[in-house]
């Protein structure tokens, strides 16, 4: 069931961030978690004491860690969430983990809650 999951939204665009967790949040992920930088994130991570089983991350971002440096930091420290990373900037193949999905920006929310489906329906690792 999509209540039982947590969803971390990064994303440095305050209304983009916004228009994910409600769209999640419509359609019944109900645990949605939001950090507008890397640095924001990390720091909510730690404090989380419940896994955190999606990091929705944008893949440019102000400060030290883009998305794909946050995305293997989260890893790292909890093996057992997903990743979707997310950019208008970038193609689909450039330097993506395999095993982590892509949304190319903008996006429409049918394919973001596609996306998350798929990403959470797959075994660990």
């Amino acid at each position: 069931m999509p209540q039982t999951k947590t969803i971390m939204i990064v994303e440095d665009d305050r209304d983009v961030r916004r228009l994910a967790h409600v769209a999640l949040l419509a359609f019944g992920y109900g645990d949605v978690l939001e950090a507008e930088n890397a640095a924001q994130a990390l720091e909510i991570s730690a404090k989380h004491p419940a896994p955190i089983h999606l990091l929705i991350s944008d893949i440019t971002m102000p400060g030290k860690l883009d998305g794909r440096d946050l995305a293997r930091k989260i890893n790292k420290e909890r093996p057992e969430t997903k990743v979707v990373l997310m950019s208008g900037y970038i193609e689909k193949g450039e330097s993506i983990q395999p095993e982590w999905r892509f949304i190319r920006k903008p996006f429409l929310i049918t394919t973001l809650v596609e996306t998350v489906k798929e990403a959470l329906r797959d075994p660990p690792g």
